[in-house]
């Protein structure tokens, strides 16, 4: 009777510890800890990043020559004031053509580069642009990229580099606003 009983309490064990072992092997994360690490890790379809790493990379040149605007800067005047005239021209220009792009890269590039501090005209132009592209086309790269901008891959631009976080926000809030109300404009 020992034997069958020593069996008789080995197999409710062993099944315990084959349902543990079942729910340990099957865990699963819990879908907003999931969510939360894409958006750390989400990195910018390449065709996106191709349209707008010229315009970081001209950016960044202007930041390690002249420092962050407001400080003292060696480009002032002379030849860094000039670098960083020409280097401001050329951002406009790639701004300009990036808007005139229609594709759906283009699109994504200008709401992503919503984060970036390109340039006070450019900003507007970029703004304009994504309000003009209207809810189908934008509206969700507005929603998904609000809160963080997504890894440029192949670079790593420094932090200062971003707008503020709050200018960041009240642009991205504008443009949802605006392409919302259209909506309902259009409806009525």
């Amino acid at each position: 009777m020992t034997a069958n009983t020593e069996t008789g309490n080995f197999a409710p064990r062993m099944w315990k510890i084959l349902c543990l072992l079942s729910l340990a092997l099957s865990y699963r994360t819990y879908p907003i800890r999931a969510q939360a690490n894409d958006m750390a890790t989400e990195v910018l379809p390449r065709r996106s990043a191709e349209l707008i790493i010229p315009i970081l990379d001209l950016r960044n040149e202007s930041l390690k020559e002249c420092g962050a605007p407001g400080k003292s800067s060696p480009c002032a005047d002379g030849p860094g004031l000039m670098h960083q005239e020409a280097r401001a021209r050329k951002i406009g220009r790639l701004v300009g053509r990036l808007i005139e792009n229609n594709t759906a890269a283009a699109d994504r590039a200008i709401i992503v580069l919503l984060h970036y501090d390109v340039g006070p005209s450019e900003a507007e132009d970029l703004l304009t642009s994504a309000i003009g592209r209207g809810k189908k086309r934008v509206l969700p790269y507005l929603l998904k990229y609000r809160d963080e901008p997504p890894q440029i891959p192949g670079r790593s631009y420094p932090e200062s580099m971003l707008n503020d976080r709050e200018f960041q926000r009240a642009m991205f809030d504008h443009a949802i606003k605006e392409i919302k109300d259209e909506k309902s404009r259009d409806q009525q």
